[in-house]
């Protein structure tokens, strides 16, 4: 069974270039930083979601299925408080994932209203995903984020969406995800917190299996935000999801999507981001390059083509 690998791009845009005054500079640099970790943060903050509602759903006393226990990569599961509807992911800290990053921590899984007959599959089950230490490490850098506090992923449609992924039922599957205080942690100790409240909603349509993820909060004055909260600098800042984000199985992976568009609020300035892109920029279908960035400061705009993180 193939695996989701739910990944938000990675962007590397601390090579742009901003001519203006000193103060300016710094600013924009922070501004692009923010965005970058954005998308670092959420780029890992999928990829163990997708490892928390599948194991769910892999475990039969807690998704109603009888099916066999998901598998993970660099990670175990104990299910021996299955019957109390409890679940916990401990990453090793060692394997390496996609040559590129490596995990430790835990996660808890304890699906609500468990002793009351709710399982995973029921639609509007809720499954409390609490984060314990993980840090999430690119072993070729050497960044890395920690995170800890409480998720809850309510099954809005129902279903099991790692049969989706495997291609065992057509139709969709539907996760709300929401969050009020994340914690992050980065490299340099600062810690920050952040709010979430996205829909992501994985589909198989004829074979071609995707997943679409979009941003449910008003917050800022701004409509279809998926994350908001301050970051490593102590600023304020407000994702919104412009056109919705989609990845498919139509090329070699699910990592990069295929589309959509999003902007990144903070310090008065915006990053406009649009996904699926050739080398050129010009937008495509066709295995997309990476994303294009369109920054404006000082009454400057800046464009800048960057591949995608592989």
């Amino acid at each position: 069974m193939q695996r989701l690998k739910v990944m938000l791009l990675v962007m590397g845009l601390v090579g742009l270039t901003l001519t203006s005054c000193r103060k300016a500079t710094t600013t924009s640099i922070d501004d692009v930083t923010s965005s970058q970790d954005h998308s670092n943060v959420t780029q890992h903050l999928n990829t163990t979601m997708d490892d928390a509602v599948n194991t769910a759903g892999g475990v039969t006393a807690i998704s109603g299925k009888t099916e066999g226990i998901y598998s993970l990569v660099g990670a175990t599961v104990d299910t021996t408080q299955r019957d109390s509807g409890i679940i916990t992911i401990t990453y090793d800290g060692t394997t390496i994932v996609d040559l590129t990053f490596k995990r430790s921590g835990s996660i808890k899984l304890q699906l609500e209203n468990y002793a009351s007959g709710t399982r995973w599959k029921d639609q509007g089950a809720v499954l409390d995903v609490t984060y314990n230490a993980v840090v999430v490490t690119n072993v070729v850098s050497g960044a890395h984020y920690q995170y800890d506090g409480a998720n809850h992923i309510t099954n809005t449609t129902g279903g099991l969406a790692w049969k989706v992924l495997a291609g065992q039922v057509q139709g969709s599957v539907s996760h709300r995800h929401t969050a009020t205080g994340l914690t992050v942690t980065f490299a340099n100790g600062s810690q920050r917190q952040w709010s979430i409240d996205r829909t992501r909603t994985y589909s198989n349509t004829g074979g071609v299996i995707s997943l679409t993820v979009s941003g449910n909060a008003t917050q800022g004055g701004y409509s279809n935000v998926d994350v908001w909260g301050t970051n490593r600098n102590g600023n304020q800042f407000y994702n919104q999801i412009v056109t919705p984000i989609e990845y498919s199985n139509s090329c070699s992976h699910y990592r990069d999507p295929n589309s959509g568009e999003f902007k990144h609020y903070v310090n008065n300035n915006i990053l406009d981001v649009i996904l699926g892109v050739d080398a050129s920029g010009t937008p495509t279908t066709s295995c997309p390059w990476g994303y294009k960035v369109t920054y404006t400061t000082s009454g400057r705009t800046y464009t800048r083509v960057v591949q995608y993180w592989q």
